[in-house]
């Protein structure tokens, strides 16, 4: 099973990631993390290859050239992976059916209030308030035209309520991607039939290449 997991930074990815690549055996893949490795030892000529003559002040994606060719080297020999950062860009989305194959894409969507305030909690040196709203802010803008494209190809995106606590979260992640080559709405129709009157699971609706599970 290869899944995408989708959303702006601090959306949950990397926790979501963890939790599928355990549930499932499959192998977590995050591209930021790759690039972070690749810098720390030079390879791929990545420094050169990112550098700008102004600097990096503002949060951009990374070059589809270089994002294409370290997808490729990271999914190429796995049948099953967890992916997450990738698409970021229009031109992205548009050849993630060729290059990646999916058998879920899950977006995660969530309030940008909640996410910077994610982001921040972390602690980490280089997140600053000014530099986590700029990406925000650039996210946000590119994240509409990335799922519209990947809906024009013909890819469906399952739309998770990021909002909620991690378990639940999970647990909505797992009713979207658990059924390979089922209809997903027959199988939540029949864990509906088999559950009790007080347990209950996801709704889901469905429009123009897109499934939304919220609690």
């Amino acid at each position: 099973m290869r899944v995408i997991l989708l959303g702006l930074s601090g959306s949950g990815k990397g926790t979501q990631g963890a939790l599928i690549e355990r549930r499932y055996g499959l192998k977590k893949l995050s591209l930021g993390d790759y690039v972070r490795r690749c810098l720390s030892r030079d390879t791929h000529n990545l420094r050169a290859r990112l550098s700008k003559p102004n600097g990096n002040a503002e949060w951009e994606p990374f070059p589809d050239d270089i994002a294409f060719e370290l997808v490729a080297g990271l999914t190429s020999s796995l049948s099953g992976f967890v992916l997450d950062g990738f698409p970021s860009t229009v031109a992205q989305a548009q050849q993630t059916a060729a290059l990646v194959c999916p058998d879920h894409v899950v977006y995660l969507s969530c309030a940008n209030a909640t996410r910077e305030r994610r982001i921040l909690r972390r602690g980490r040196r280089t997140d600053t308030p000014q530099k986590v709203a700029i990406r925000s802010e650039r996210e946000s803008s590119l994240m509409p035209a990335i799922l519209d494209a990947l809906r024009s190809a013909g890819i469906v995106v399952a739309t998770i309520d990021g909002q909620h606590g991690i378990e639940t979260v999970h647990d909505l992640i797992v009713a979207a991607i658990r059924p390979v080559k089922r209809d997903i709405f027959e199988f939540v129709g029949t864990v509906k039939r088999g559950l009790s009157v007080d347990e209950s699971v996801p709704s889901s609706s469905e429009s123009d290449g897109e499934v939304t599970f919220s609690k």
